[in-house]
């Protein structure tokens, strides 16, 4: 037992170490990492195999060509992209960023690449004719960019501005209705356009701004060498020809507006249900791994815990209560506050140097798993009738062989279910490690999404395959609990 916990939390601080002290993996070149939000086509997406393409993508792999370095991409929330950026997490943030007084603040930029111009799209029947209409109306944007901050500032007061993750999902808010117009960049409107029936860009324009590369402050000599080479690539037109060839893109073929038409698009065109099947993998990975941390964690909190309240009176422990003390803040915090904030803290502020996404979700799903498992082992153990207990050190046992082969194997019957949907719970938590960069079954369906503008054949899979795989545990547990009943008639 005692070789078993020394294991398990050996490998607990591992992960941390490996979370708190990662490093981009060794090769022959040095490494150039992107920050970059693959939302907003055409300048950062991803294709079906999951590797990142667009305007910027291309323009940062020749900056790294020209530097003789390996480019790498983290791919993230807009607002999580520039962060990554300002903290140093990544060396420059490439995602259709504009400069504006209060970036300038935060941030260094590079030379201007490409000129942008605020655009506003509606449907084709819209009452909209300019911006002079928006008063009044439901305005989609994405949140943190400049058009966010343009509408706003500008009609926050008048009208109802709704902030989306990205362009491509407040294009489907506009097709289903929900709002009235989508202000966003002149050139993803072009794509937004193409690829969706029934939509056009109003020829008024909003704003006129500029994309540039933002750094740390403190990168000023990066900044400096990829300026040079920004000026020579746009000056021999390899920019432009980047620019043409994806504004000019074919749009993908059309299976037609009908229900098996987007299931194909959604599931068969060009083997997407990989992406899925890949997302289960990681999901499922991710889940495991989280399930050990919680279980070890909760465990000992909950053995910890039991001893303290277990004390005879006039006989306390310090150091005892002390540790209990500790642990009862611990359960604590992480009951108290939401998950998502707690992976938002481990992912931005504790880790804030990490690149171990995936890492830091495991890390933080099996500590925020542990507070729960903890009170109900706890709540398993104080049902048991004391008398288990002294008994088995009357036989001569010890604390830890009471616990090992008396105590917990009666209280593990009583609290299976309550463990199961804990882990349940677990399974279904790990879709929200997707909003600090980590890969799972929703980053896949959202990536899907990204590429076929419609959120309601990828959402609702990933939900079936989530729902599967809680009905495949449930009668996993079910045939535990039977046998374990079949060996208490015997």
């Amino acid at each position: 037992m005692k070789r078993i916990v020394v294991l398990a939390l050996t490998c607990i601080l591992l992960l941390g170490v490996l979370v708190g002290c990662s490093k981009p993996e060794q090769s022959g070149k040095e490494k150039l990492i992107m920050s970059t939000s693959a939302g907003f086509p055409p300048y950062e997406m991803t294709d079906d195999e999951g590797n990142y393409i667009g305007i910027d993508v291309e323009i940062a792999y020749a900056i790294a060509d020209e530097l003789g370095m390996e480019l790498v991409i983290d791919d993230l929330e807009f607002a999580a992209a520039l962060e990554a950026a300002k903290s140093g997490k990544s060396d420059m943030v490439m995602a259709g960023v504009t400069v504006n007084e209060e970036r300038e603040k935060e941030m260094i930029f590079s030379i201007p690449y490409a000129t942008a111009v605020q655009v506003i799209i509606v449907t084709e029947d819209s009452e909209i004719r300019s911006k002079e209409d928006l008063p009044g109306k439901s305005i989609g944007t994405q949140i943190g960019t400049t058009g966010n901050i343009y509408c706003e500032d500008d009609y926050g007061e008048v009208s109802n501005v709704i902030g989306y993750d990205n362009g491509i999902t407040a294009i489907q808010a506009l097709k289903n209705g929900q709002i009235d117009c989508v202000v966003v960049d002149n050139a993803p409107a072009q794509t937004f356009v193409k690829d969706n029936k029934g939509l056009k860009i109003l020829e008024t324009e909003y704003k006129t701004e500029q994309y540039a590369i933002g750094f740390a402050k403190n990168k000023t000599e990066l900044r400096d060498k990829v300026n040079e080479v920004l000026k020579k690539l746009i000056d021999n037109g390899t920019v432009a020809e980047i620019v043409d060839a994806y504004i000019n893109a074919e749009p993908e073929k059309d299976y037609g507006d009908g229900f098996w038409g987007k299931f194909h698009r959604a599931f068969i065109a060009r083997n997407r249900w990989k992406q899925y099947l890949s997302g289960v993998g990681s999901t499922l990975m991710v889940t495991a791994l989280a399930l050990v941390i919680g279980v070890v964690l909760g465990v000992l909190v909950a053995i910890i815990r039991t001893a303290h309240d277990q004390q005879r009176p006039g006989r306390k422990n310090v150091i005892l209560g002390f540790v209990n003390g500790i642990c009862k803040v611990y359960i604590t915090v992480i009951r108290g506050t939401p998950m998502l904030v707690q992976l938002l803290i481990m992912g931005f502020v504790i880790f804030s140097s990490s690149r171990s996404y995936t890492a830091i979700g495991i890390l933080t799903l099996g500590i925020n798993s542990g507070a729960y498992v903890a009170e109900i082992i706890r709540g398993g153990l104080m049902s048991l009738d004391p008398g288990q207990m002294e008994a088995s050190r009357s036989l001569g046992m010890n604390y830890i062989d009471s616990m090992r082969f008396v105590v917990v194997p009666q209280a593990f019957k009583s609290i299976l279910p309550s463990l199961g949907n804990e882990f349940i719970t677990l399974l279904k938590d790990t879709a929200l490690i997707y909003t600090i960069g980590g890969k799972e079954l929703v980053y896949a369906a959202r990536a899907i999404a990204n590429r076929t503008y419609e959120q309601m054949f990828p959402l609702v899979g990933s939900a079936v395959i989530y729902l599967v795989l809680v009905l495949i545990f449930t009668w996993l547990q079910g045939l535990l609990e039977r046998r374990l009943r079949q060996s208490d008639r015997r």
